[in-house]
């Protein structure tokens, strides 16, 4: 097995990994990255707003070998604003003529 090393960058900072981790195959550390990219996401979701995360996979050499890329974007949706939650605003009738006298 090989060892490889998961190089993360998002919007806001940069983490060079110096402990790697062993992989059966090139596969195996591109399946890993896509994990690692995912779980990352998944901690990091917030709502509104965009994240992107890129991942350079590097070999023993220090050599990189793959790239990977995320890129979340969320949006909260205010019911209000949502075509299918607005709610009809009550029309306001007036008293017909006869009845207003």
């Amino acid at each position: 097995m090989a060892r490889y090393f998961f190089d993360i960058t998002d919007d806001l900072l940069s983490v060079t990994d110096g402990e790697g981790e062993e992989c059966a195959s090139h596969q195996h550390a591109a399946t890993r990255v896509a994990q690692i990219l995912t779980e990352i996401a998944a901690d990091t979701g917030s709502g509104d707003g965009q994240s992107n995360l890129t991942a350079r996979v590097r070999d023993q050499a220090g050599q990189v070998v793959y790239e990977a890329a995320l890129r979340v974007t969320g949006m909260w949706i205010d019911p209000s604003e949502h075509p299918d939650q607005r709610k009809a605003a009550p029309r306001e009738r007036s008293a017909p003529a006869a009845l207003a006298a």
